[in-house]
C-alpha cells in the first residue's frame, strides 16, 4: 500500500548530504562560542597585568629616586642650618628628637647680630639663584599644583637642584618658611622626569608627579601613609586624586625605606612628662585658639599688602616675591 503525505515539502537540507562536514562545523561553532570568550578574557587579564607591573615598576622607580633626593635635601637642610646659624650666629633652634644628627656640640658664642643680617643675606642669595627657574619662586606647593592641572604634570629638571640651593640657603639662615612646599615641587618633578624616561602617557606621568610628591615628603618627614593621602588630596578643593593613591602609597613605601636605611629608623619625637588634665584650664584653652586664629587672620590680611608695597618699591624681579598664581 503506498502512503503519500500531504502538506508542505521541507526544504532540503544540502549539509545533510555530508554528515561528517554538517559535524565539523557544528563543532567549530560550538568551540568558536566557548573559546572567543575565554580569549578575550585571558586577554583583559593579561592587559590589567601590564598595567598593575607597570604601575608598581614606576612607583618604585619614582620612590628610589625620591629617598635618595630626599636624603640629600634633608641632610643639606640639616648642615646649612648647624654651619650658618648654629657656628656662626650661635643660634641653636628647637629640633625633634629624631633630628639630631647634624646637630653640633658644645657652646657657641651668641651673635644677636648675625641673626639680623644672615636671613636678608640668604634670600638675596635664594633670588639670585632663582633666576635659573623663575618657577622656583614662592612656596612651591603652588606652583606642583599648578603643574599637575594646567601643564600635564612637566616640570623642568633644573627645578630640582634650583629649588633644593634656594631652599637651604634660605631655611639654612633662618628664613621664613617651611619644608613643604620646597619638598612638594622637587617630589613632583622627580615624578614627572621618571615619566619623561619612560616615556609614559600623559595620565600616566601626572600619577607619577603625584606619587613623587608623596614620596618627597615621605623621604624628608618619615610619613609613608600620611604624605600619600595629603599628595593625593592637596590638588582639589574638595576631593582627591583616587587613581594616584596606590602609586603614592607604593612609593612613599619605597622613599621612607630608603631613608631609614642611610640614617637609620628613630623615635621622632622624645618622651614627654605626663600633664595633669585641670578643667578649669579649658576656657583659657579656648581663649588661646581664638588669640590664634586672630592673628592667622592678620597676617592673611596683611600678606597682600605686603606683596603690593615691594612691588610698588620696584627693583629687580627676582628681590620680590612674585604674586601668587590663581
Amino acid at each position: 500500500m503506498l502512503c503519500v503525505r500531504i502538506g508542505p515539502r521541507k526544504p532540503p537540507n544540502r549539509l545533510s548530504t555530508f554528515p561528517r562536514v554538517d559535524l565539523l562545523l557544528r563543532r567549530f561553532a560550538r568551540a568558536c562560542k566557548e573559546a572567543i570568550p575565554r580569549a578575550a578574557l585571558r586577554l583583559v587579564r593579561r592587559l590589567e597585568l601590564g598595567v598593575v607591573g607597570r604601575n608598581l615598576r614606576d612607583g618604585i622607580m619614582v620612590g628610589v629616586a625620591a629617598g635618595l633626593v630626599g636624603a640629600a635635601l634633608f641632610a643639606g637642610f640639616e648642615y646649612f642650618q648647624r654651619l650658618l646659624l648654629e657656628e656662626l650666629a650661635g643660634y641653636v633652634p628647637l629640633r625633634a628628637d629624631g633630628e639630631t644628627f647634624a646637630a653640633g656640640e658644645g657652646v657657641h658664642h651668641f651673635r644677636p647680630w648675625l641673626l639680623l643680617i644672615l636671613p636678608a643675606l640668604g634670600g638675596l642669595a635664594s633670588g639670585f639663584i632663582s633666576r635659573l627657574a623663575p618657577e622656583t619662586r614662592g612656596g612651591g606647593g603652588d606652583a606642583m599644583i599648578e603643574a599637575f592641572h594646567h601643564h600635564g604634570g612637566l616640570i623642568r629638571r633644573r627645578v630640582i637642584w634650583v629649588k633644593s640651593l634656594t631652599s637651604m640657603f634660605t631655611l639654612g639662615t633662618g628664613g621664613a618658611g617651611g619644608r613643604e612646599g620646597p619638598t612638594m615641587q622637587i617630589g613632583g618633578a622627580l615624578g614627572g622626569l621618571v615619566g619623561r624616561w619612560l616615556r609614559v602617557s600623559h595620565r600616566e606621568r601626572r600619577v607619577l608627579m603625584v606619587a613623587g610628591v608623596a614620596a618627597g615628603m615621605s623621604a624628608v618627614f618619615r610619613c609613608p601613609l600620611g604624605s600619600a593621602l595629603l599628595a593625593v588630596e592637596v590638588l582639589y578643593k574638595d576631593g582627591f586624586e583616587s587613581e594616584a593613591l596606590i602609586p603614592s602609597v607604593l612609593a612613599s613605601v619605597v622613599s621612607y625605606s630608603v631613608i631609614i636605611s642611610i640614617f637609620g629608623e628613630s623615635t621622632l619625637f622624645a618622651r614627654v612628662p605626663r600633664f595633669p588634665f585641670v578643667p578649669a584650664h579649658l576656657p583659657l584653652f579656648g581663649l588661646l585658639a581664638l588669640l590664634i586664629a586672630a592673628a592667622a587672620v592678620l597676617v592673611l590680611a596683611f600678606a597682600p599688602l605686603s606683596n603690593d608695597l615691594k612691588l610698588a618699591i620696584g627693583g629687580s624681579r627676582w628681590v620680590r616675591r612674585p604674586p601668587r598664581s590663581q
